[in-house]
């Protein structure tokens, strides 16, 4: 039976926010595999990370104690010790104390013969930590130059400044991947992220050239760009190019891209029911969802942010509040190790689509409230736009008395 649960549990946990379902869902399913069967490794931990990442800082401390006190193989225990560094800059006084747990262990030769040990700083922003991503990419480029270590501790920090609405420091750091690994895309993959944070934002940024953030041009991802830049075309009311329909109509079936470029096309034009229409295939759709998102790093958050601005339009708030989760899953087709992924997209966009979803409801609501939570701590030392909205965030929280919500 606790096989049961915890295979339950696990899905809820890892792929149950992809399909609408928050990850809270996931915990009585993972609690009760923890009870039945409390020498079962994979429900701990699976647990612990959610308690982390939901931010219940005392059942999180009793949880990932006991996985730490568990005979762990290797492998866990390096999860382990990640959640260990999630915990620390999420919880601790001193955030940078997180990293003791790794500095102990980070001269152990076991350790260094994990594959996955470059995906450290990258992992943790999934457990909704990024400032853990920031930290310990920082030390991961730091004590291995030129090395994986060193390209995946540089991916870190962009994608974990990103998570803050730290755009300054993402291009610093975009420029200094570019400079140590000139064929990473870092400029070029920077400059949409945060194209995409502003594309959805709840209001236009003055000053903000989206067009050039983009960077549409011939060559081996312009059909990223070419979507992208024809999504910013709609939303200004502009004409869409024909050289941008040329590449999108290059697109191979079933060309998800080019898709999503009309059914927005069709909601400028006030048929929101005809655009969630054209996009319902992509709320089944696995490769887009599970795989490889159609080799694209934006393609999916864009698919969800598009259809919960389509579904709130609408007046149907619960549909909306449904594809708003997505980002808070814990799925990896592979530990990201090099070059971003597209999980790692959807975790650093956590923000906005809590931003979107506590404005959309707006009222005393565990799950609005916990979207208020996100973006006031997230974003509260950002660029002027996110911390102003952490800054309201944080006066909600407390004119909705969110504090006396369990």
């Amino acid at each position: 039976f606790s096989e049961g649960w915890r295979r339950l549990g696990g899905e809820l946990h890892n792929r149950g926010p992809l399909y609408g379902h928050p990850r809270s869902e996931a915990r009585r399913s993972l609690e009760t595999a923890v009870r039945l069967n409390p020498t079962f490794v994979p429900p701990w931990y699976d647990l612990a990370v959610l308690l982390v990442a939901q931010g219940d800082s005392i059942a999180a401390d009793t949880v990932a104690g006991h996985f730490i006190n568990l005979p762990l193989e290797l492998e866990s225990q390096a999860r382990a010790v990640l959640l260990q560094v999630a915990f620390g800059f999420r919880f601790f006084s001193n955030p940078a104390d997180g990293l003791m747990p790794w500095h102990q262990v980070r001269t152990n030769p076991m350790i260094a013969t994990l594959p996955e040990l470059p995906s450290g700083p990258r992992v943790v922003q999934g457990m909704g930590v990024p400032s853990a991503g920031v930290g310990l990419g920082r030390d991961y480029a730091a004590m291995a130059p030129n090395s994986a270590l060193h390209l995946s501790g540089l991916v870190a920090q962009i994608l974990g400044e990103a998570a803050q609405g730290r755009f300054g420091q993402m291009f610093q750091m975009a420029d200094s991947l570019k400079a140590t690994f000139p064929e990473e895309q870092a400029t070029s993959f920077a400059g949409r992220l945060r194209a995409l944070h502003s594309l959805f934002l709840d209001s236009l940024e003055s000053g903000l050239d989206r067009e050039a953030l983009i960077g549409f041009g011939p060559h081996a991802d312009s059909l990223t760009g070419a979507w992208l830049l024809a999504l910013h075309r709609v939303e200004l009311g502009q004409v869409v190019e024909d050289e941008i329909r040329m590449v999108l109509a290059a697109e191979p079936a079933p060309a998800p891209r080019r898709l999503l470029v009309e059914a927005w096309e069709t909601a400028a034009r006030g048929d929101l029911s005809r655009a969630l229409a054209m996009t319902d295939p992509f709320a089944t759709d696995t490769r887009l969802l599970e795989g490889d998102g159609y080799g694209d790093l934006f393609l999916r958050s864009a698919v969800k942010l598009s259809r919960a601005r389509w579904f709130a339009r609408r007046g149907n708030v619960e549909s909306a509040r449904r594809e708003l989760r997505w980002h808070q899953h814990f799925h990896m087709t592979q530990y990201p190790s090099a070059g971003p992924v597209a999980a790692e997209v959807d975790w650093a966009l956590t923000a906005l689509a809590s931003w979107t979803m506590a404005r959309l409801l707006d009222r005393r609501d565990a799950e609005v409230c916990m979207a208020y939570r996100t973006v006031a701590e997230r974003w509260a030392s950002g660029d002027p736009p996110y911390s102003a909205r952490a800054r309201l965030a944080a006066g909600r929280l407390r004119e909705l008395s969110c504090e006396t919500i369990p």
